[in-house]
């Protein structure tokens, strides 16, 4: 027989009822979540930005030493190069500045040279070349055969039995 709608399905009803009443909760616990890292990281931004304005205030304030430095460095540069042009023209100093720019003449070009003939900083380039270097670079020729028969051939029986200027340690893997 047929009941009510309301006595068939008020169980349903409430179960869905209390089934909402749970994802409504879930729902503002999420939002609470949701807000709560907002709210952090909005700290965390506010904390690197005023970090960042901290930087930059030391860095505006070394760039104003800095140029109050090469100020200072250029007036004085001026006040020795106005006395260096009253030198040069008093008649007395004269020949003494030719001798003088002559000599620095002299230095750069002597310094020049000396730098040209000096050897390379070959052992920081080196260095340098080693850390460019990847990991098992050039270790290939460790496994070619050519490379295994040189290193285990007997050089010393070879030169008590030949002249020692025709014999050769070099190795030469042509086409590789």
């Amino acid at each position: 027989m047929w009941k009510p709608f309301s006595a068939r399905f008020d169980d349903i009803i409430e179960q869905m009822k209390s089934h909402r009443e749970v994802l409504l909760d879930e729902l503002k616990i999420l939002q609470l979540q949701a807000s709560k890292e907002s709210r952090r990281e909005a700290a965390e931004e506010r904390r690197f930005a005023a970090n960042e304005r901290e930087r930059q205030a030391v860095a505006r304030a070394d760039v104003e030493l800095i140029k109050f430095d090469v100020e200072a460095n250029r007036r004085l540069l001026e006040q020795q190069y106005k006395g260096m042009e009253d030198l040069r023209r008093s008649p007395v100093c004269r020949n003494y500045w030719h001798i003088l720019t002559f000599g620095n003449i002299i230095d750069e070009t002597l310094r020049t040279i000396q730098q040209w003939l000096n050897p390379p900083e070959f052992a920081l380039e080196f260095e340098k070349s080693l850390d460019l270097r990847e990991d098992g670079t050039g270790y290939w020729i460790f496994e070619e055969p050519k490379f295994k028969d040189w290193r285990m051939a007997d050089w010393s029986s070879k030169a008590s039995t030949q002249n020692p200027k025709t014999i050769s340690n070099a190795l030469w893997i042509a086409g590789m």
